[in-house]
């Protein structure tokens, strides 16, 4: 944690969690496997990374919640509503994260440049996850390679775009074999 102007800001520790969930665009293929990118040292991460949704959910999605720094609180309701199936509330929190990470860094004046362009591509790479379980391939893939473009130090988005590709080539394998 350090102080800047009289705010405290906490340094995020990222946790990767892997989403298996049946995907609307691969169902002959089984399930897939996403990683998703929750913060755990802050709005309730270590709960997300314990898989307590629900309380998670209720908390940062409550009046009370407001209190927690949006990017975080935004960016951990994306994974818990995602996980939890809640794919309309998860579009609403992803979205928010993509936004705030996108202006963070003017926000905030010792926001290094390095850090925001790792939100951003946690945020996107999240988002990601969500529109590939959603069947929208395309903006999962277009996603996932923005985020890997914004950093090559997070690995999440580099699985994410290769279960993507994996999920689609199958499906097309499948697919033609069927004809």
């Amino acid at each position: 944690m350090f102080e800047t102007n009289g705010a405290r800001w906490m340094s995020a520790a990222l946790v990767a969690l892997t989403l298996s969930m049946q995907s609307t665009y691969a169902e002959d293929v089984g399930k897939s496997a996403f990683t998703m990118t929750a913060i755990s040292n802050v709005a309730m991460g270590e709960k997300v990374v314990a898989g307590e949704y629900d309380a998670v959910i209720a908390r940062l999605a409550s009046p009370a919640g407001r209190s927690v720094e949006a990017y975080s609180r935004y960016t951990n309701l994306c994974v818990a509503y995602t996980k939890s199936g809640e794919l309309d509330a998860a579009e609403e929190s992803c979205e928010k994260a993509v936004t705030i990470a996108g202006r963070r860094h003017s926000l905030i004046p010792t926001y290094s440049f390095r850090s925001g362009r790792r939100d951003k591509a946690v945020a996107l790479s999240n988002r990601g996850v969500l529109r590939a379980v959603k069947g929208n391939v395309l903006g999962a893939e277009r996603d996932f390679h923005e985020a890997t473009n914004l950093t090559a130090a997070l690995e999440a988005p580099r699985v994410n775009l290769d279960h993507l590709r994996n999920g689609v080539a199958q499906t097309a394998r499948l697919s033609n074999a069927e004809k």
